[in-house]
């Protein structure tokens, strides 16, 4: 029987793990929301979290699905970072699964997008994501509220 519990709990904690993504290689991610038809500051909040600090981009730019962000980015409270620094551990192994730059529709009915890259393997992704969930495949929505709500956590 303890056998059976142990191989079990093996079982569950590996595939924990499978889910989610080794950003070992990776130095950074940059994550934030965007939206189109908006005024203000807040319209546009893109952040870059390191092992050592988080960051904010300060020029606000509209991301693109051509290119990475680019962004002039400063430093960040340290008490944001501890907000947030879980984040390098809960990206979704299915986000390596997508090509596609853009998930879902983002911004396209002025409800807004997440803006989301990654170092893997040494090779930079980046994403344009639906803040409407009803346009997000399942296995991305979960990961989607908690980018949102680890944004809202350190948006001024």
């Amino acid at each position: 029987m303890r056998k059976i519990i142990a191989l079990a709990l093996l079982v569950l904690l590996s595939c924990d793990e499978d889910e989610r993504i080794d950003l070992k290689d990776s130095s950074y991610i940059t994550f934030g929301h965007f939206y189109g038809f908006c005024l203000g500051e807040q319209c546009i909040e893109i952040f870059k979290l390191t092992d050592n600090g988080l960051y904010e981009d300060v020029l606000d730019r509209y991301p693109g699905s051509d290119s990475p962000y680019r962004g002039n980015f400063k430093p960040m409270d340290a008490y944001k970072f501890e907000l947030v620094k879980q984040l390098r551990n809960e990206l979704p192994s299915a986000l390596l699964d997508i090509e596609e730059r853009r998930i879902g529709q983002p911004d396209a009915g002025d409800w807004g997008g997440y803006y989301l890259e990654i170092v893997h393997r040494g090779k930079i992704r980046f994403w344009l994501m639906d803040k409407n969930e009803l346009y997000l495949p399942e296995n991305l929505k979960p990961f989607a509220l908690k980018l949102g709500a680890y944004i809202e956590k350190i948006s001024d």
